[in-house]
This record gives C-alpha cells, structure tokens and sequence, in this order.
C-alpha cells in the first residue's frame, strides 16, 4: 500500500527530520511509486544523515541498477559492505550488477564471486555420512531442489519440465519455496512434486537442518545469487552432493556448492572452467528444456508483410542495455532504412525520455522507438511478440527466457558471442 506507506513515512519525518531510516524507507516507497529522481533525493538524504547506514547504500544501489547506471551502483554495494561486512544481500546483488556491466572483466567478476565464498562460505557445522547410512538398493534417491521462483517467474518455465519427467520409481523429488505467492504454476508445481516445503521467513541453519532430516542426497540450487537465494544454507553443506543450475549466469563462488550444470556454448571448455568454484557438468545439447505456452503460436503473415518495413524488438529488462547496446543497436537502425525497434520492460513504466535521449545521441529519431509498459498477463505479453520480424539481444548478459519465448513465437532472435 504504497501511498499509505508515503503518508506515514512523511509523518515520520514531521516529527524526526533527521531520522535516516524514514529518509531511506521514503526512497524505497517513492521508487516503487516510480517517483525515481524523489527517491533518490531520499536515500541522498539519509545517507547524509547517517553516512555508515548500510542499507541507505543498499538501497540507492538497487535503483542504480534498475537504472542501468551500473557503476554507481557498484561504488553503492562497495559503500554498504564497507559498513557492513556481514551484509550477502550486497555482496549478491553487486555480483548481479557486475554481470550486466561490460567494463568488467570475467576474471574480475569471478574474483568478486569468490569474495562471498570467502565471506560466507565454510558454515559446515557436522561431518556429513557418505554413503548416507539407511541407504538399500530400493531406496530412491532423494534430490532437493531450492529457489525462491516456483511461481509465474522465468526459471519456473524451465524447472516443471524437469520435475515433470524425473522417474517416481527412481527419484523422489522435495522442493524448498523461499517466498510467499502461490500462483497456477505453484500449484502445479506442488502437485508434480513429491514433497514440498516452505521455507520463507526460516532461518538458515533451521533450513539446513531440515534438509538433513530430509536425507537429501543431492541438493540444487536454482538461484545462484538473484533474489530470495538461500545459499548461506548450502554454505552450511546439508546434502552431501550439491549443485547449482539456471537460476543465474554465473558462479555462486562457494567452495561448498560442487557441481554447476551449464553446455558447451554457455561455458567453452578450457575458457570457463577456471571462472568458477564448482565442477562444471557439461550437458549434452543445452543445459534447458524450455516449456512454452501451447495456446500461443506465431501468426503466419510476417509484420513486414503488413507494414512494409523491418520491426526488431527486445523485451529484456533495460538493464541489460548497456551504452554499448544502444550503440550497436542504433547502428542496426541506420543500416535498415525505415526499420523500427519495439522495446518492452519494466523500467518504461516509470518513464521513456533516458531511453529516447540514448537513441537521440545515436541519431535515432523519437518515432523508430516504440515502448510498452509491463502488460496486464502472459497471453498479452506473448501475444506481442507478433508485431516483432527480428529480435536483438542484449549484450554481455544475454536472454535466456527472453529468446526462448521470441522463438517459441516465431521470432528469429540475433546474438552476439560473448566473453562470459
């Protein structure tokens, strides 16, 4: 209830000016109100007030980053783990920001990752049995898989294939939810899974304990360092065998995580091995299987068979498009007269004019660019993807659900290699 949490807020500083932490909490509300330059003026505020508040720096970090200014955000994340050196929050959310900047190197970003490892890694707090003692040869074996995205959210389009196909008479599946909506693909979910948990709100080492009484043999990681992650439980070691896949681009850069499953175009051999504190495990093909929306198909009639010209289009979320981007992308323009470039994200719900002004700096006229808002359901979203004839991609931290929903439409999507 963000107006109400505006008033009340405001009332908070009638009567304590000074108080930095209604200064932040003002800036977190008015960002959610999409009232950014205000927001920022708040966390500006509070860390002025307070210049050792952690989560002033925290926060105005994550609407850098939202932002696309990704090296303010950086110096943000450095400011808050500066002042608080036990703050895994900052320490993820800087090596996400990290991964969509090009101006840092892979060996660096490793080296990074590596600091929360050394930061929060070795919390293992009992030798752990191998082989686990009640084992027989009839016992199924037990996989656990961890996340905070087992709702309407991209890596759940990936992980119920996967869940749906694991053979009952061989693997018994349990699956910890770190968050609280519960939506159809929750429920499916719930249903396909032999045993489910919730484990929002519990502590860490509560988690790892349950995982043990759980016996789980091997342990899986699906969020890597994005939001609602657990893994200061995996830190703790409670499977014997532990591995992280999909959730997110890179390492987790914890020695206690084993295995990370990836293939041969994500992680070369010989270049990415030594970029990572697990074992890589190279599937065969890809390391996904994507499960698209069988009510939704592409139209048969191209939209430039309609309209004449070329539309490119990118819903990616806008952090992903760097300076870099917007400069290759505008060359993309100029070389295909009378094309146009549909952009659809989040970030355009709270304005257009940064976004126009990159492509004015380019030579880019106003009417090439097409933006939409976040759409009211997946039907319309996909339903979108018609108007597109070619889709870009971002660059260095490419689409994943993003290409896999423009060619399940349809819509040839062109890359670039990168370095990570």
């Amino acid at each position: 209830e963000w107006a109400s949490a505006l008033q009340y807020f405001g009332k908070a500083l009638e009567i304590e000016p000074n108080l930095a932490e209604a200064h932040s909490n003002l800036g977190s509300t008015l960002k959610e109100l999409g009232r950014l330059e205000e927001a920022e003026a708040s966390y500006a505020q509070a860390i002025a007030l307070k210049p050792d508040y952690a989560g002033a720096h925290y926060n105005l970090g994550n609407m850098l980053q939202e932002l696309g200014r990704l090296d303010e955000a950086v110096a943000s994340y450095n400011q808050a783990i500066e002042f608080k050196i036990d703050f895994p929050a900052a320490y993820s959310n800087k090596n996400v920001c990290l991964n969509y900047s090009s101006s840092s190197s892979p060996l660096f970003i490793f080296e990074q990752h590596r600091e929360f490892g050394k930061q929060f890694g070795g919390l293992q707090t009992e030798p752990l049995l191998s082989p686990r003692s009640d084992v027989r040869p009839e016992n199924r074996l037990r996989v656990g898989y961890v996340s905070g995205d087992f709702r309407k959210h991209s890596v759940a389009y990936f992980f119920e294939p996967l869940l749906q196909h694991h053979n009952s008479n061989v693997v018994e599946t349990f699956c910890y939810y770190n968050n609280s909506p519960v939506d159809e693909m929750t429920e499916r979910l719930m249903a396909t899974s032999d045993h489910w948990r919730s484990i929002v709100g519990i502590t860490d080492s509560d988690v790892a304990n349950l995982i043990r009484n759980d016996k789980i043999d091997i342990l899986v990681d699906l969020s890597g360092h994005s939001a609602n992650n657990r893994l200061l439980v995996f830190a703790q070691k409670p499977a014997p065998i532990q591995v992280t896949w999909f959730g997110y681009v890179a390492t987790t850069g914890l020695s206690e995580i084993d295995y990370r499953f990836t293939d041969l175009i994500a992680d070369p051999i010989g270049e990415a091995d030594e970029l990572h504190s697990e074992t890589l495990v190279r599937l065969a093909n890809s390391d996904r299987c994507y499960g698209g929306n069988e009510a939704f198909h592409s139209n048969s009639e191209l939209p430039f068979m309609r309209l004449g010209h070329i539309t490119f289009g990118s819903f990616n979320n806008l952090t992903k498009v760097t300076p870099e981007v917007f400069k290759v992308w505008s060359n993309i323009l100029h070389a295909v007269p009378k094309s146009c470039l549909i952009l659809k994200a989040k970030q355009l719900q709270y304005g257009t004019s940064h976004y126009l002004d990159c492509f004015k700096q380019e030579g880019i006229a106003e009417d090439r660019i097409k933006f939409y808002e976040p759409l009211p359901s997946m039907e319309d979203h996909l339903e979108l993807y018609n108007a597109i004839d070619i889709g870009l991609d971002p660059f260095p931290f490419n689409g994943a659900t993003t290409t896999c929903e423009a060619l399940w439409m349809g819509v040839p999507v062109i890359t670039l290699l990168g370095d990570r």
